[in-house]
């Protein structure tokens, strides 16, 4: 399966680094996300990866936009590791590989694919440069903000109190 820019994003469900089971539709009519794909978490180039995502998280959280990494590996492993390595990032288990499959980009399961709040795929970004990644999606993401207000941000139904 590839995905593709304005088309729906497929559904998941995984377990996080938080001890949580996170569903898509957790963020529909919420919030838009950004889903990046790390191999090996045990490789130094993927935990400097992850490092900068956990970075620039608050940066995300400013353009109200929810940052989920996906790991290939069990939900104990994936909370070993963020607890081990304080991480802020959420970090998705995904032992079985589903989330890499259903959200391939061309062929290439690293890309980093952004999702509006309406679950439609509006971007996908390749990884030229796993040091700079998190900096290049997070430039990608404010120009989308800028372009799209109205995919990208939470509905005023949503941010009323009560």
């Amino acid at each position: 399966m590839t995905i593709r820019v304005g088309e729906r994003a497929p559904d998941f469900r995984a377990p996080t680094n938080h001890g949580q089971t996170l569903d898509q539709d957790a963020f529909r009519d919420k919030l838009a996300v950004v889903l990046f794909f790390a191999t090996d978490p045990e490789a130094p180039m993927t935990q400097t990866e992850i490092d900068g995502w956990d970075e620039h998280l608050v940066d995300f959280g400013h353009l109200r936009v929810q940052v989920l990494g996906v790991l290939p590996l069990p939900a104990r492993s994936v909370r070993e590791l963020s607890d081990e390595r304080s991480l802020a990032v959420t970090l998705l288990a995904d032992e079985a590989g589903t989330l890499r499959r259903d959200y391939a980009v061309d062929g290439d399961d690293d890309a980093t694919v952004v999702v509006d709040r309406e679950g439609m795929v509006i971007c996908t970004v390749p990884r030229d440069d796993p040091i700079r990644h998190a900096a290049t999606v997070l430039r990608r993401v404010g120009e989308l903000s800028l372009a799209f207000p109205e995919s990208m941000e939470p509905s005023a139904d949503r941010e009323r109190p009560g």
